[in-house]
């Protein structure tokens, strides 16, 4: 009997493992067969990336020169001659955008105007992936124009560029000759930053999405983003030339997404400082704009530059010394007659007469000392501004309202004229 219970006992034991060894050989299986689809999925994607990224490099080649600043090699073109204009993208954006649009072109009639691509975007370098914040790129953007023989160039940013050519603005007033801002982002917007931005910051993952699925995922939902960034205007033909595609290339696409990550931050600093701008400023901005809402960031700025007073310091004047020399001086003084009324008493009438008088005055020589005149404070005053609102534009006034963008350009250009 108890023998018979112990063999029992065995026989489902036996049978009680081999259930969990087949069970546990299935799991594995499973888990095997799925880490081979996502092995190929990711190869699948890897290759995919690839694709686009040489179709977009064929399909939006540089139509600049490229140099080489502080160890960068950034794409810029250069058109027209006469004073000059800077134009500076957005996210996502390449100076395409300017030459698609003919901006480019209708303003390099009468000036100089240089599209860059900012560096790590369209077909300039930078350094690394890492994030470089509007200051940091107008720093690097200024030397290039030092570089260049570009002097107070007018400073024309769009979304992520307008906050560059504010922080321009701030930092070096003296070498600017005005700014004008096209949707441009000018403070901390409320809300978490876009989930996939996030992602590509992260060790590992970052660069796995990047090289994988950021390409192929974006063309298959960029329509939907496309049609959003131009509500309520319909999207033009020229925004096909428009380099997104460039912008979806794997290290593009860091840099994109890093220095999206620090534009919040980094305009929270500099949203503090705009009333000590004291140039010439002009903003244009889409009332349909859901990307940088106008009343959120042009408005704002426009309200805090126009309460920015000036005061120009004391000002101490120093005169060479000067000497002054007086030519001989002849004086003739006429015969003068002058007679005295008759005298109270006795005095009997008298008439006195003077000769004729010649007198030489000699040479005189006068030296005055140097002298110095302290200018007292100047009166403060407010920069100049001018705000435009489009009433059926959105975002992409790029491409949609260029003829707007034009002429308030040349509306700057001729206010900084006749400063």
């Amino acid at each position: 009997m108890s023998s018979s219970s112990a063999s029992e006992r065995s026989f489902h034991r036996v049978r009680l493992f081999g259930n969990v060894s087949s069970a546990m050989k299935r799991v594995y299986m499973l888990a095997f067969a799925l880490v081979v689809l996502v092995v190929l999925v990711l190869l699948a994607g890897a290759i995919w990336t690839q694709v686009l990224a040489a179709r977009a490099e064929r399909d939006f080649p540089p139509e600049g020169r490229f140099f080489e600043v502080e160890g960068q090699r950034l794409h810029v073109v250069d058109r027209g001659s006469g004073a000059a204009i800077v134009l500076l993208h957005g996210a996502f954006g390449g100076s395409q955008d300017w030459t698609a649009t003919g901006i480019l072109d209708e303003l390099a009639r009468t000036h100089r105007v240089l599209a860059f691509d900012r560096p790590g975007h369209g077909w300039s370098e930078r350094a690394s992936t890492a994030a470089q914040s509007p200051m940091e790129q107008a720093r690097v953007l200024r030397a290039a124009c030092h570089a260049m023989g570009v002097e107070r160039p007018l400073l024309v940013g769009f979304s992520w560029g307008g906050s560059l050519v504010l922080a321009w603005a701030l930092a070096w007033p003296d070498e600017i000759a005005g700014v004008l801002t096209v949707n441009g982002v000018a403070y901390p917007w409320p809300g978490a930053t876009n989930t996939s931005y996030v992602l590509a910051g992260l060790p590992i993952v970052g660069p796995l999405l990047a090289f994988t699925a950021a390409a192929p995922l974006g063309a298959l939902t960029a329509d939907a983003s496309v049609e959003r960034a131009f509500a309520p205007a319909s999207v033009p033909s020229s925004f096909a030339y428009s380099p997104i595609a460039l912008a979806l290339r794997p290290r593009q696409f860091l840099a994109e997404t890093a220095d999206l990550r620090i534009l919040k931050p980094a305009v929270a600093i500099q949203a503090t400082r705009y009333a000590e701008i004291r140039v010439p400023i002009s903003i244009l901005a889409g009332r349909g704009d859901r990307v940088a809402h106008w009343d959120w960031h042009s408005q704002r700025l426009q309200r805090a530059v126009s309460q920015a007073e000036i005061t120009l310091p004391q000002a101490e004047i120093t005169l060479p010394q000067a000497e002054i020399t007086a030519p001989q001086a002849k004086i003739s003084a006429p015969q003068a007659e002058i007679t005295a009324p008759q005298a109270e008493i006795t005095a009997p009438q008298a008439e006195i007469s003077a000769p004729q008088a010649e007198m030489t005055a000699p040479q005189a020589e006068i030296s005055a000392p140097q002298a110095k005149i302290t200018v007292p404070q100047a009166k403060p005053f407010a920069p100049q501004v001018e705000f435009t609102v489009l009433e059926d534009a959105g975002h992409q006034v790029l491409h949609s309202h260029p003829r707007a963008v034009i002429e308030a350009v040349q509306r700057l250009a001729q206010r900084v004229a006749t400063r």
